[in-house]
């Protein structure tokens, strides 16, 4: 057994229900929601699919503590094998986190990094609020966010203005 497979086999002891291995149909799943051929044919050791923040820090604090190498999914829609998804590797999957909190006076959004863009839109229209964010409704937040589209609103996305329509 390696080094990623070990860690695996602790993240599973601390908190089961959020950690899926090759053969099981939770990781079969995971996988095919990627959007290029070279992130589909990225086989992690496991993957790890947070569902509170304790989860991430919990998993990010044993990767970082064992060096594991690791990758980060938001929406999964990176044209490259490593961006969302790593060979051999922890794969953490954000897609549960995907909550889209507006404050009262409507002057501040919580958006979870397992949103896709299309979920924020969706949300905010209603309100007649509306967020720069990305132009492809199926693109995840949080890849997009760290400055994952090649495009002139990198900068725009990272402040994720919130303005009134």
């Amino acid at each position: 057994i390696n080094l990623v497979q070990s860690q695996c086999g602790l993240l599973t002891t601390i908190r089961k229900k959020i950690v899926s291995t090759s053969g099981s149909q939770t990781y079969a799943q995971q996988q095919n929601r990627y959007w290029s051929l070279q992130q589909l044919e990225t086989l992690p050791a496991c993957r790890v699919t947070p569902q509170i923040a304790i989860d991430v820090a919990v998993t990010l604090l044993i990767i970082q503590y064992f060096d594991c190498p690791f990758a980060v999914k938001s929406g999964g829609h990176a044209a490259f094998a490593g961006a969302s998804n790593i060979q051999g590797g922890i794969t953490i999957d954000l897609s549960i986190l995907r909550q889209v909190e507006v404050s009262k006076d409507k002057t501040v959004t919580k958006v979870g990094a397992g949103n896709r863009w299309l979920d924020v839109y969706s949300k905010l229209d209603p309100m007649g609020l509306s967020v720069v964010g990305g132009r492809v409704a199926e693109i995840g937040v949080g890849g997009l966010t760290l400055g994952g589209e090649d495009s002139g609103t990198d900068m725009l996305i990272r402040d994720l203005v919130l303005t009134k329509m």
